[in-house]
């Protein structure tokens, strides 16, 4: 290039900052190309970052190519500067768009890139030709620019619809409305044409319905933007900013405000805890902030015609709803903290709110909650096979910064399912001695945000690597579920440069790793196809990019400093496969045909791990995991356990397993449940360390323990055992496992039976202080140190942040089978040692004594089950819960709703064709032994009560003139679960199904 045309190029960039600085758009010409002012300002910025890496030789990447999912995207050893690197990056642009569309358009490029390559191997890399090649440089970056915005993947849209909201903010934060400021829905076009132009979709528009009727939405904050699948309506989040931040007053439970008392949004309605029910919230305790004070705070869904038109408000009230997303039955998927749960660990004090993923009809009716997990769940969508995915906190006795990753469920949520990084390594720090384990979160993603599927693939998606405790900006990425997952990587591939991913130590800030490179930070990736995308890069120059995978990003919208997300291209999109709904909720709870959810496993032996030899499973039990209320402080207030920011748990009860492997049992429904397998003994062999949950009606069914979904399943000669008859009640377990306190699970055996001889042989564990503390006896201090003398006897998992998810014994990732609960503590070796147990055969301590601790061990030997009323739980006293508990049926299986084959059940008793009693007699239980049926018209009655497989346990015939027949059920044995009373009398027979306890 000649020395003139430099001058003019260098005149044209002083002029350009000039416009800039004044707010003025304006164009250059380089190369012959017109190319817009914001463009040339990247490609400078561009050129020194570029020229920098590759002079110094820092952007050469330190990870095998095969980690990217296009070799260019790196820097080569032969890149000796920034010209190169865009060459070669430009010329791979071309090589795959040519074979997308052949075309004289897309060939006219190859002889441009022919002479800029010709042109450049002229120049040498001497500092005095450093100018000329930094002028082909941008020249190239012209033609590259041309070049993708001739890609045919964006021939179908001229308009891309995208959100402007308020600053970066932590993720676990990002759904307050009040911490946001602004923003609004826009509309970016001419972006092909170099004249890119921005309106407000919402400038003319005004509420249709609800509270906010008349109104338009000025002011507030907004967050989010989904378009529907004919390109036709917007859904996004607005919050009114009304109203400052409340706090929360345990005393009367009301929230106050010392400035807006009298603030019109704040309404005493508002105020009142209405619905958490006698004696379920805590009645003392410190003041606290309450950020989920008013409808004018929060963030409510609206949708709205691609046109402006039509504004209608979707949800209204003092909760946050956000992030939704249209699923293919027309319905709306979006996240919302209404459930009531709370974060365990809060920002500046603030008390934190989880979001869950919920679903709602498209007029805003029908909210029903599709998920139950206790901890938060992020950015929803819907990938090509219909399904729902998302990111969740997977925190359930783990380090709370090991599994933020992708996970998928049916549009109704059924089948939760982690595809990946969920269990990094170590899997197990049972036999370290120091801190020395391998971090295995450094090999994969931190986090997985933004998560949306690759148009025309069925395991193929983008989405941000990000951090835990920071905002959801990060790394671009490809996760292909269709390969193996190794606990690393092998599912991850960048798309972005960089060598490392964005990631979190303990005292340093992220990005920690010395030289880590993790490229530009990106949010809300819209794919285009595997090699294209659209997204909004957060560093600087932030705006609207489109990306390939070769390295290449073009600036659509330079966004001047404003935060900007969500962009989506403005056009009908192919309507994804519609999946059944089976769940019964909402408008379909208790149809005809919502039958008792129920669970089914069909060989618990076929598993992704090794089971230890000999090992026979007896028993499943299942264990709810309790969330944190919003109202708890932070963390370990009030002290639930030695596992760091631990959670409360209730035993619901057990179920057998046959020999063949097969379980069937009645389902807990409506809350978060793992699941032990359970020997000959009553102990633990393995356990869960995530959860999961059945809906109304479901009816869940799993191949094996964790089965190895690689591994084909061998075809079954005959029906598993367990499907063969009716599904099994759950077995209770003792007293005080439900919920599961120390107070009256544990302590009870250890002062009647074990204390006295301790303190006598002076032997570990010294329950002397135990056994002499009197002080404040009312607020349970002695069963309070009785439970703090166990804790290098007992066996828990470590739930604490940062690295102690490598610490000694208590950290780990998963379960090792074998090495759990009782089998792996120390007193659970010393109790199940012959000295122990020869004590037990002179009748020092019961077979049940034993059971209450390998119970307590095997459920993390955790001392409290709800997160307040500590010193009434140490008391011995029963606190309930305050979320997805009902004191009334506490198992949560659905009893009054018939069982799936009790229609087959009826048919064996000869009963449905039969004619009914004209005159039903009258059956009810009295109290739970006693059943009486009531002969209204004279005549014999033959009675009889049969279980759910048919089989009768009783028989009684009634004498013509007696009126009331008693069934004593404290002398037949029976477990809890449906009945079925059959009454005859001459030819008429009636029946009917009963819950006996």
């Amino acid at each position: 290039m000649c020395s003139s045309n430099r001058l003019r190029i260098k005149a044209s960039l002083i002029l350009l900052s000039c416009l800039a600085l004044s707010g003025i758009s304006a164009t250059v010409t380089i190369g012959g190309i017109e190319v817009p002012d914001f463009a040339v300002r990247k490609w400078e910025s561009e050129y020194q970052e570029l020229q920098g890496q590759a002079v110094s030789g820092l952007g050469k990447s330190r990870v095998d190519r095969h980690k990217y999912l296009d070799q260019h995207v790196t820097l080569w050893d032969t890149d000796r500067d920034a010209l190169e690197v865009v060459l070669r990056r430009t010329e791979a642009l071309y090589n795959n768009l040519s074979r997308m569309q052949s075309s004289k358009a897309i060939s006219s490029f190859g002889d441009r890139l022919s002479y800029l390559r010709q042109k450049a191997s002229g120049v040498g890399l001497s500092k005095t030709a450093a100018s000329a090649r930094k002028d082909i440089f941008m020249e190239a970056c012209a033609v590259r620019r041309q070049l993708a915005l001739s890609n045919p993947l964006l021939d179908d849209f001229n308009e891309i619809l995208y959100a402007n909201h308020g600053p970066g903010i932590l993720i676990q934060s990002l759904h307050y409305g009040f911490l946001h400021n602004g923003g609004g829905l826009r509309i970016l076009s001419g972006f092909k044409e170099g004249n890119p132009q921005t309106r407000d979709l919402l400038q003319n528009s005004v509420v249709q319905n609800g509270r906010l009727q008349g109104q338009t939405l000025e002011g507030g904050a907004f967050y989010g933007a989904e378009l529907s699948y004919d390109g036709q309506t917007v859904l996004f989040a607005w919050c009114e900013k009304k109203g400052n931040a409340v706090y929360l007053d345990p005393q009367s439970m009301s929230i106050k405000h010392p400035h807006f008392a009298d603030d019109e949004h704040y309404t005493s309605e508002e105020f009142t805890i209405t619905d958490a029910g006698p004696g379920r919230y805590p009645p003392d305790g410190e003041q606290r902030i309450f950020v989920r004070a008013t409808q004018g705070q929060s963030f409510h869904i609206f949708k709205v015609n691609i046109d402006g038109s039509n504004l209608i408000q979707l949800t209204d009230g003092r909760h946050n709803d956000y992030d939704p997303c249209w699923l293919p039955n027309g319905r709306i998927a979006f996240v919302s903290d209404r459930r009531g749960a709370g974060v365990r660990c809060h920002v500046n004090n603030m008390v934190q709110f989880c979001g869950t993923l919920y679903s709602m009809k498209d007029d805003g009716n029908d909210i029903i909650p599709l998920s139950y997990h206790e901890t938060s769940e992020v950015y929803p969508s819907v990938d090509n096979n219909g399904k729902i995915v998302y990111t969740r906190w997977d925190y359930v006795d783990r380090d709370f910064n090991v599994a933020h990753h992708i996970w998928t469920c049916n549009p109704d949520g059924t089948d939760p399912r982690a595809p990946h990084g969920n269990y990094p390594y170590p899997h197990s720090t049972l036999d370290q001695t120091e801190k020395v384990a391998h971090d295995g979160r450094f090999d994969r993603p931190w986090s997985e945000f933004f998560i949306r599927a690759i148009p025309g693939t069925h395991s193929k998606y983008v989405a941000c690597a990000s951090t835990h405790h920071g905002n959801s900006s990060g790394s671009l990425v490809l996760i292909n579920t269709a390969i193996k997952d190794d606990y690393k990587d092998a599912q991850v591939q960048r798309i972005s440069p960089g060598d490392c991913f964005p990631n979190e130590t303990p005292g340093s800030a992220p990005n920690f790793i010395d030289n880590c490179n993790t490229g530009p930070s990106y949010v809300a990736p819209w794919p285009l196809s595997e090699d294209y995308y659209i997204a909004v890069r957060r560093s600087d120059p932030g705006g609207i990019y489109l990306i390939d995978k070769f390295g290449n990003e073009e600036l659509l919208l330079n966004c001047d400093g404003e935060k900007t997300a969500f962009p989506v291209p403005i056009r009908s999109r192919e309507k994804l496969p519609v999946i059944s709904t089976k769940t019964w909720q909402g408008e379909r709870r208790n149809a005809d045909d919502h039958k008792r959810a129920t669970v089914s496993v069909v060989n618990v032996y076929e598993a992704d791990f090794d089971w230890p030899a000999n090992t026979t499973i007896k028993e499943l039990r299942i264990i709810q995991i309790i969330p944190k209320p919003w109202f708890c402080p932070i963390q370990n207030e009030p002290f639930m356990g030695w596992s760091h920011g631990g959670i409360g748990r209730m035993v619901l009860g057990t179920a057998p397993v046959e020999e063949d492997g097969s379980a069937y049992f009645e389902a807990p429904v409506e809350r978060e449940f793992y699941i032990q397998a359970i020997d000959e003994k009553g102990m633990a062999v393995q356990s869960m360390r995530s959860g999961t949950y059945v809906h109304p009606g479901e009816q869940l069914s799993c191949m094996g323990c964790h089965e190895d979904k690689w591994k084909a399943i061998p075809p079954l000669s005959t029906p598993p055992a367990a499907f063969q008859r009716a599904p099994s009640p759950l077995t209770p377990e003792v007293e005080g496992s439900l919920p599961l306190t120390f107070a009256r699970l544990v302590a009870p055996v250890l002062k009647n039976k074990c204390m006295g001889c301790h303190v006598e042989k002076n032997v570990t564990p010294d329950f002397t202080q135990s056994l002499e503390e009197t002080e404040s006896p009312e607020k349970g201090d002695a069963v309070g140190t009785l439970y703090n003398s166990l804790k290098d006897y007992a066996f828990y998992f470590h739930a604490a942040e940062w690295n102690d998810g490598l610490g000694k014994t208590h950290g780990g990732y998963r379960t090792i089978a074998g090495r759990f609960g009782t089998r792996e503590s120390q007193l659970g070796k010393t109790l199940l040692g012959a000295n122990h147990q020869q004590r037990m055969q002179d009748g020092r301590f019961t077979e049940e004594d034993l059971h209450r601790i390998i119970l307590w061990l095997d459920c993390n030997s955790m001392e409290l089950a709800a997160n307040y009323d500590a010193d009434k739980q140490r008391r011995g006293e029963v606190v309930w819960p305050y979320l997805d508990v009902d004191p009334d049926n506490p198992t949560g299986v659905e009893y009054d709703r018939p069982l799936p084959g009790e229609a087959v059940i009826l048919s064996k008793l000869d009963m449905t064709a039969s004619p009914v009693i004209q005159a039903s007699p009258g059956i009810r239980l009295v109290n739970k032994n006693l059943l009486r049926i009531e002969n209204k018209t004279p005549g014999t009655l033959f009675v009889s009560l049969h279980d759910c497989t048919g089989r009768k346990l009783c028989g009684v015939a009634a004498d013509p003139n007696r009126r009331i027949v008693d069934i004593d059920l404290a002398t037949i044995r029976h477990a809890s679960g449906v009945y079925v009373v059959r009454v005859k009398r001459g030819n008429d027979i009636f029946a009917e199904s009963i819950m006996l306890h």
